[in-house]
C-alpha cells in the first residue's frame, strides 16, 4: 500500500567544542548558509560539554553537506550525521487524517521515559501521529563510558542497541485519498468513503488542509 507517514534521510551537523577551530567560522557560515550569531550561540551551549556534539544546523541540505565534505581535511570539530526525520508524502491531502509532529515540551521529557524520550525528540500532536504515538515509538539505545577528569572519553562500559517501533496499517487507499482531496480541495468541506463490503473506511479528507511535513521541516518554520 502506499505509505502515508514515513522516515527520510536528515543531515545534521554537529560540532564539538574541544576540536572546532574558531578561525574556520567565516568558511562555515559561508558552507551551511548559517549566521556567524548562531554559530556563536551553538559555542556557548558547547562549552558546557566541550567533547560532545552539539546541534549547529538541522536537516541540511544536501548542496551544503556536499560544500562541507569537500573542505572536509581542513575543517576541524564538525560533523555530519544522518537521522530520520518524519515525511508525510501525500502533504495536504493526507494533513489532517495523518496528524503531525511536534517537538516535546519541557514537562512531557520531565515526566516521559527516558529510554522513550530525548529532549530533542518530536511527539504525536494531532490525528493518527497522536492515537498511534505509543506503537510507533521505538526505544533509543545508549552507552555507558567512562571518562576521564576532563570527561573525554576513554572505553565502552555497556551499551544498549536501540528498538524501532511498530509499524500501523490503515485501509486507507493513498490514490483515492489524493483524488478526493483534489475534488474539494479549493472547498470547505469533509468527505468520508468506505468500502461497504467490509465496512473499512478508505478515504478521509478536510478542507482547507494543511502539510503536516511543515511541522518536522526546520526551513518552514514560517509556514506552521
Amino acid at each position: 500500500g502506499a505509505v502515508l507517514a514515513g522516515n527520510r534521510p536528515s543531515y545534521d551537523v554537529s560540532l564539538v567544542y574541544q576540536d572546532f577551530d574558531q578561525n574556520q567560522i567565516d568558511l562555515i557560515t559561508h558552507l551551511l548558509s548559517v549566521t556567524k550569531s548562531s554559530i556563536e550561540k551553538t559555542l556557548e551551549r558547547a562549552k558546557l560539554a566541550p567533547f560532545s556534539p552539539v546541534l549547529l544546523k538541522s536537516d541540511a541540505a544536501m548542496e551544503e553537506i556536499f560544500r562541507l565534505e569537500e573542505r572536509g581535511p581542513e575543517i576541524k570539530g564538525v560533523y555530519v550525521d544522518v537521522h530520520g526525520r518524519r515525511h508525510y508524502p501525500l502533504g495536504e491531502a493526507a494533513g489532517h487524517l495523518t496528524g503531525y509532529l511536534g517537538l516535546i515540551s519541557q514537562e512531557e521529557y520531565d515526566q516521559g521515559d527516558r529510554m522513550r524520550f530525548l529532549f530533542s525528540d518530536y511527539k504525536g500532536r494531532s490525528g493518527i501521529e497522536r492515537v498511534f504515538d505509543g506503537v510507533l515509538r521505538g526505544y533509543h539505545g545508549g552507552q555507558q563510558i567512562e571518562v576521564n577528569s576532563r570527561g573525554k572519553a576513554l572505553k565502552t562500559m555497556s551499551e544498549r542497541r536501540p528498538l524501532k517501533g511498530k509499524d500501523v496499517y490503515l485501509t486507507i487507499q493513498g490514490g483515492l485519498q489524493k483524488a478526493v482531496y483534489e475534488m474539494i480541495k479549493d472547498k470547505r468541506a469533509v468527505i468520508g468513503m468506505m468500502d461497504l463490503k467490509n465496512d473499512a473506511v478508505i478515504a478521509l479528507v478536510s478542507t482547507p488542509g494543511f502539510d503536516p511535513n511543515a511541522f518536522v521541516t526546520p526551513s518552514r518554520t514560517g509556514e506552521r
